[in-house]
């Protein structure tokens, strides 16, 4: 028996109390009404933090999407990771953007600036 990709975005964004699993900052799955609120952002910015599913070992690698193989991922952190030629694994990767992010160095000034990076 298959799990949809989405079940299984859903159950990480529960297991992650709804944090990406790079950078730690707050996502939205469905809608992003309760967010904007929250933090007082706008719809442009929240879509950046769209709740996506992340394939740790990628498809193209041989990764199957089974929950130990999924996390949750804001659009941003999933979309950054696979533009490189040869992307970083999961734990380099999350590594390199939490230092980036204590440097205040990776998601843009507003993240920081609405308490959205703890």
């Amino acid at each position: 028996m298959t799990t949809s990709l989405s079940r299984l975005r859903s159950v990480a964004f529960t297991r992650q109390s709804g944090r990406c699993f790079y950078c730690n900052v707050p996502m939205w799955q469905r809608d992003p009404a309760e967010l904007i609120k929250k933090h007082k952002i706008t719809v442009g910015q929240a879509k950046r933090l769209q709740c996506t599913g992340e394939h740790l070992q990628a498809r193209c690698a041989g990764g199957a999407t089974l929950q130990t193989n999924i996390v949750a991922a804001c659009l941003y952190c999933n979309g950054t990771r696979h533009k490189s030629k040869r992307p970083l694994s999961p734990d380099k990767y999350k590594e390199r953007i939490r230092r980036l992010m204590n440097a205040q160095r990776w998601h843009e000034r507003w993240v920081f600036k609405h308490g959205l990076f703890k």
